[in-house]
């Protein structure tokens, strides 16, 4: 056999393992991705909506805590606002926070709360001078924490 014989067969062996690998890899991250999957799915079906947001980190985008406010605690609004969808907000009213999401193609943050402590209802703001841009930047002068998360 000459050298470039042996040079194919190598490359053949080396492409073939790399093939292998490939697909192991391949499939256990797809095992691992439906396993979570799974785990949210039975989360979501045994915990009430306001438990699942606030413990069960679903999303990439997803973070537990906004301005003052962590996942869990009572806050209260000190300043009246209206968000962007136009729901008014009064000084006083309180609410449970679990989470909230940032959309970057939006900036818009999207606030997960509660007022009964099952059900869960939206404040959207967006990050922009013409929108929320203030309360977003200056969370505390708008929300205040009154019960921290139990």
């Amino acid at each position: 056999m000459t050298p470039f014989l042996y040079f194919l067969a190598a490359a053949g062996v080396l492409a073939a393992l790399f093939g292998l690998c490939a697909y192991g890899m391949t499939w256990r991250e797809n095992r691992k991705r439906r396993r979570k999957e799974e785990r949210i799915a039975a989360l979501r079906r045994t915990l009430t909506p306001y438990d699942f947001y606030r413990t069960v980190p679903s999303a990439v985008n997803q973070s537990f805590s906004f301005g003052p406010m962590q996942a869990g605690d009572r806050v209260r609004i000190r300043r009246a606002f209206t968000d962007y969808n136009g729901n008014c907000y009064a000084a006083g009213e309180e609410f449970f926070f679990a989470c909230t999401y940032f959309l970057p193609y939006d900036d818009g943050y999207t606030l997960f709360i509660s007022y009964d402590g099952r059900e869960i209802s939206c404040i959207c703001l967006q990050l922009r001078s013409e929108a929320q841009w203030d309360i977003c930047v200056a969370a505390e002068e708008y929300f205040e924490v009154i019960l921290p998360r139990l």
